[in-house]
């Protein structure tokens, strides 16, 4: 029998993604350099729609846009994520304007920003009034399907300085709630309603240090939100950090601000 070919590596896989966007980065910067701040934005926008679409379903569709209700309208979102069973108000590209029931996601991009509290609490207010008209719509106390994150390519904030501002922003309104932050290569954020180790902990966000892979963790949990395809049996080919994220805790921060 002939020797089997080595199996492939799905860390290695993973750590890839972050690499490959480090690399078209770069290469923008090579380029142009900081002589034009908003298109450096736009082409990493950009970047991340196109990584996002590789990876769902074509039941999503990734752009750009706005979201209406009856008598308001969302601020400009970077990455919208609808569903492409629901009609759409209006398109062009990959932009889109609809209506909150075809919304499975909202992403807000940053290269860098010069004023943390106001960028979490500009996206707060945009999924606070997608999820309350979710609520309205359907007749829900909380909108818990619709995810909302905010990738920030560079660490220019630290993780703890980004955790507290999502707290507060928060300001114990489940609907205001950021699920998943991006802080450059390595630290990743993420909300849990329940503690995933079991203990008796509520509605908190927990930091994690994951080595080049915090970007395809908050791919990775988009994607599992938006098509509620990922599983306990497939999930090792979509969260690859070793012996699992919960060995890379760093710290907690509960949703009424107290100390864990």
């Amino acid at each position: 029998m002939p020797p089997r070919e080595p199996l492939g590596n799905i860390l290695q896989f993973h750590s890839s993604i972050s690499e490959e966007i480090k690399s078209t980065q770069d290469r923008v910067k090579y380029l142009i350099g900081n002589r034009h701040g908003p298109s450096d934005g736009e082409i990493k926008e950009t970047v991340l729609r196109k990584m996002l679409s590789s990876f769902l379903s074509e039941e999503i569709h990734v752009g750009r846009g706005f979201v209406r209700s009856r008598d308001n309208c969302s601020r400009q979102i970077d990455i919208l994520l609808t569903s492409t069973q629901h009609p759409v108000l209006f398109r062009s590209g990959e932009f889109r304007i609809v209506t909150a029931d075809a919304v499975k996601g909202v992403v807000e991009v940053k290269s860098r920003t010069n004023d943390i509290a106001q960028t979490v609490n500009s996206l707060c207010d945009n999924i606070e009034f997608i999820r309350n008209e979710l609520c309205r719509m359907f007749c829900l106390e909380v909108a818990s399907n619709c995810i909302c994150g905010l990738f920030l390519y560079n660490r220019t904030y630290s993780p703890d300085r980004v955790a507290r501002e999502i707290v507060s922003a928060a300001n114990n309104n489940v609907n205001r709630v950021i699920n998943v932050v991006c802080c450059g290569e390595e630290d990743f954020i993420r909300y849990w309603p329940a503690d995933p180790t079991g203990s008796e902990i509520v509605n908190f966000w927990r930091h994690y240090k994951l080595q080049l892979l915090s970007q395809t963790y908050f791919i990775s949990n988009i994607v599992d939100s938006a098509t509620s395809k990922i599983s306990r049996h497939n999930s090792f080919a979509w969260y690859s950090a070793p012996e699992g994220k919960e060995g890379h805790k760093v710290n907690d921060y509960k949703m009424n601000g107290d100390e864990l």
